[in-house]
C-alpha cells in the first residue's frame, strides 16, 4: 500500500450529518475542513502556555521581586500572543459546522464586547477601590479567568474525544 492520507471529514450536508454522529470518511491528500492528524503539537503547546500564564500571574501576585515579574511578563506575553483568538475560532468551527462567516461574526462580536468591557471594568474598579487595590483585584480576575480557560480547554478535549473518537492531545 502507498502512503495513506490523514482521516478527514468532507463538506457535503450528508457528510456533516455523519460527522456529527462520529462517522468518518477516508480521503487522500489535503483535507477540506478538519484533519484529525494535524496540529496535535500546537494543541498541546497551547494548553501548556495557558497553564504557564496562570502560574506566571500567581508568581506576580505572591512573589514581589523584580526578577520574578520580568520572567512572568515574558510568560504572559508568550501566552497572550499564542493565537488564542484564532484557535478559539477554529474550535468553534469544529464543533459547530456550518456557515463560517456566521460563526466568525458571532465569535468576533463577543470578543469585541469583551474588549470593550474589560477597560470599563478596570476604570470602575480604580474609581471605587483605588489604584493599588484595583490592580490586585484585576490580577486575581485574570488568574480566575486563566483557570477557567484551562478547565474549559480540558472539557473540550473530553468532548472532542467523545464526539470524534480521538484524543486531540494524544
Amino acid at each position: 500500500m502507498g502512503k495513506e492520507g490523514p482521516t478527514c471529514f468532507l463538506t457535503s450536508s450528508d457528510d456533516q450529518t455523519n460527522r456529527r454522529r462520529g462517522k468518518r470518511r477516508e480521503k487522500q491528500g489535503k483535507c477540506p475542513i478538519i484533519c484529525q492528524n494535524s496540529d496535535k503539537k500546537c494543541r498541546k503547546s497551547g494548553l501548556l502556555w495557558h497553564t504557564l500564564t496562570v502560574i506566571a500571574l500567581l508568581m506576580v501576585l505572591f512573589i514581589h521581586q523584580v526578577a520574578i515579574i520580568y520572567v512572568a511578563v515574558v510568560l504572559v506575553g508568550f501566552g497572550a500572543a499564542g493565537g488564542a483568538l484564532q484557535t478559539g475560532l477554529s474550535v468553534v468551527q469544529l464543533f459547530n459546522p456550518g456557515p463560517k462567516g456566521r460563526n466568525t461574526g458571532i465569535y468576533y462580536t463577543f470578543m469585541g464586547i469583551a474588549s470593550y468591557l474589560v477597560p470599563v471594568l478596570a476604570s470602575r474598579l480604580t474609581i471605587v477601590s483605588g489604584e493599588a487595590a484595583a490592580v490586585y483585584t484585576l490580577m486575581l480576575l485574570m488568574v480566575a479567568f486563566g483557570v477557567l480557560e484551562i478547565l474549559s480547554a480540558l472539557f473540550l478535549v473530553g468532548q472532542h474525544k467523545k464526539i470524534f473518537g480521538t484524543n486531540p492531545l494524544a
